[in-house]
């Protein structure tokens, strides 16, 4: 998830995980420290090359468009998204097509996390400053961090679906 700001941009670990693995011409990235332990957390990039990069992503969920939609708004995405990847699926099968299938599962899954996020599966903490969801009371917002067990099931699901495409 990424959450643009005035002064930059954040962006979870775990997107910069995978664009790292997944995305060219990133030599201008800071390096970041990145394990099972702070994957869900935000890191903050100021840098104008950074926040055009990460703005341009559009694999990657803007949290302002997920934020104030209802759980139904969030599945229609998903769905929407679904059919995209199956339209990618049955066109001629290039090597740049792969890729670009693998960009939108990983949108789906990331949707699919945000959805879990507004649903209170997946906690963890916003940025300072940044408005947690309206379905979040102040009880709430101090939770933070995943269940390890969703963390596992969604590299699971990550890894048969990379093997799918292979």
């Amino acid at each position: 998830m990424k959450i643009i700001c005035d002064n930059g941009i954040y962006v979870q670990k775990i997107d910069i995980a995978f664009v790292t693995n997944n995305t060219e011409n990133i030599d201008h990235l800071k390096l970041i420290n990145i394990n099972d332990e702070n994957i869900y957390e935000f890191e903050f990039f100021s840098n104008p090359k950074d926040i055009e990069f990460f703005s341009n992503l559009d694999f990657i969920v803007n949290y302002d468009d997920i934020k104030n939609i209802d759980e139904d708004d969030v599945i229609k995405l998903i769905q929407k998204a679904n059919l995209e990847k199956i339209k990618m699926e049955n066109t001629d099968s290039e090597k740049s097509n792969k890729n670009n299938i693998l960009k939108q599962e990983y949108k789906i899954y990331s949707l699919r996390d945000a959805l879990w996020f507004k649903q209170k599966y997946l906690k963890f903490e916003l940025p300072d400053n940044i408005e947690y969801p309206i379905e979040y009371d102040d009880n709430e917002k101090i939770e933070i961090k995943s269940d390890k067990k969703v963390k596992r099931l969604s590299r699971l699901l990550t890894k048969r679906e990379q093997k799918k495409i292979s």
